[in-house]
């Protein structure tokens, strides 16, 4: 049984977060709006319930997230929040050849646009703006982000990670030479590229999104978890719901990988279900808890738009799961079990 109030150290950095964290997505106006009023109280709610660890960016809404979270942090009870932010990423005006947001997936986003910028001077502009929306809040994390091939094509990667790692993330270490930020590192998926910069970048964290999940246990398979232990990099498992099917089920419609499931995740999802349904577990809190089973894992990272889905998200980390299930997957969906 995973415990929210329970925080895991970030390396050796010193801090630490909760086992469950809040992404903030969602109250960045992903999919559909949320106004401001709902959004901060769901975030104050949360740190109420226990998760201490908010993680945003500047894409998310371009800067709308960023500045809801920005004045819930003016609530005292959030004090020692621990949050982190991202750089790679920066907020042009429309029409300046970025990619609108509004017109994918941030409907009730800020009208802005994204364009990537990895170089020194642009990663300390865009860590000056973020403090600026966060009410003037340093962000104790940042991350490089989206270093992948799926922004950057496979002709176009390596380029793309060399100058992440000669120019955003010189600026990162330069922060945290300073003391200006706390811990640094990557949030993206592509586990090779995770492990380059694992392996030669000196790093505290990395932030992987679906990539330990019940339905995907590549971050296992790769080796990038065994290259977080032994460099001392805590991995935050992100999107641990895979966008949304391990949450919802695999009923008509259910997202996978951002994307509405085919049908052969959706049948993979059924028979997950069933496995679970037979041990008396909701899909939900496995979904949750798995991650947490590898000791290089330090929080699972969620999306959450309500003070209901908070109560939810904490309720099925304290779901108490038997041992037996975990051994029932291995042998009936052929998940991987990291503590086995």
């Amino acid at each position: 049984m995973s415990e929210p109030l329970a925080r895991r150290q970030i390396g050796a950095t010193g801090l630490a977060v909760s086992t469950l964290g809040f992404g903030t997505m969602a109250v960045g106006g992903q999919y559909t709006d949320v106004d401001d009023a709902a959004a901060i109280a769901t975030m104050i709610a949360a740190y109420a319930a226990g998760i201490s660890f908010l993680d945003t960016a500047p894409q998310y809404g371009c800067g709308l997230a960023e500045q809801r979270l920005g004045q819930a942090l003016k609530s005292a009870a959030m004090s020692d929040a621990v949050i982190s932010s991202k750089v790679g990423k920066k907020i042009v005006p429309c029409g300046s050849g970025g990619q609108a947001q509004r017109a994918l997936h941030f409907p009730g986003g800020n009208e802005a646009e994204i364009a990537f910028d990895f170089s020194y001077d642009g990663t300390r502009r865009i860590v000056d703006d973020s403090r600026s929306r966060l009410g003037g809040r340093a962000a104790d994390m940042l991350l490089i982000h989206d270093v992948t091939r799926h922004f950057h094509g496979d002709d176009g990667i390596e380029a793309a990670f060399c100058e992440a790692f000669n120019g955003a993330l010189r600026a990162l270490h330069d922060l945290r030479d300073a003391g200006a930020v706390r811990a640094i590192g990557i949030g993206l998926k592509d586990t090779d590229i995770a492990m380059r910069f694992i392996e030669d970048g000196d790093i505290d964290v990395a932030l992987v999104p679906g990539r330990m999940t019940l339905l995907d246990q590549s971050a296992l398979t790769s080796g990038l978890l065994d290259i977080c232990l032994k460099h001392g990099t805590a991995m935050i498992a992100a999107a641990p719901f895979d966008s949304g099917i391990l949450a919802t089920g695999a009923v008509v419609g259910a997202r996978s990988q951002y994307q509405v499931a085919n049908a052969d995740i959706l049948a993979r999802v059924v028979q997950i279900e069933r496995v679970c349904a037979s041990h008396g577990v909701p899909l939900q809190a496995a979904a949750l808890q798995y991650p947490l089973r590898h000791p290089a894992v330090a929080c699972v990272l969620a999306g959450m738009k309500t003070q209901y889905e908070v109560q939810q998200n904490v309720a099925w980390m304290t779901t108490p799961i038997p041992e037996a299930l975990w051994t029932a997957l291995a042998f009936d969906c052929a998940i991987i079990d990291p503590a086995a």
